[in-house]
């Protein structure tokens, strides 16, 4: 699968905007015979593997806590970690990742470590 900057930095702003440590945040395979629940508008767009695999990826760079796993296609994502924090702060402000997005266009990283050098080099804190 290939990767998807704007896929993760949704998926990181979802969890930091609509997860609790007490109600977290669970993806929904909408094509899921029985399945009826909706997935927050943000991350509405993706289907069930892009999400998973961007899940996975986020949580194997160590910028979300590994989540409790998916049961009748629903998963729970993970909390974001202080290294997903300090992430998110880089490119949440749409200033921001329009000037990231510009740079990622020219070198299109395949891996969230290539994404992380790519702004740690370009964008100033």
């Amino acid at each position: 699968m290939k990767f998807n900057p704007e896929c993760l930095r949704d998926l990181l702003l979802a969890v930091e905007s609509e997860s609790t440590l007490s109600d977290p945040l669970y993806y929904f395979d909408t094509n899921h015979p029985g399945n009826q629940y909706p997935n927050t508008d943000t991350l509405k767009d993706y289907d069930w593997d892009t999400m998973l695999y961007h899940i996975y990826q986020a949580e194997s760079a160590g910028l979300l806590e590994k989540g409790k796993g998916y049961i009748a296609k629903s998963y729970e994502i993970g909390q974001l970690t202080p290294e997903g924090h300090e992430f998110l702060a880089d490119i949440e402000p749409e200033s921001k990742w329009k000037k990231v997005k510009t740079i990622v266009s020219k070198y299109a990283p395949s891996t969230i470590p290539a994404l992380i050098e790519i702004i740690n080099s370009n964008i100033p804190r």
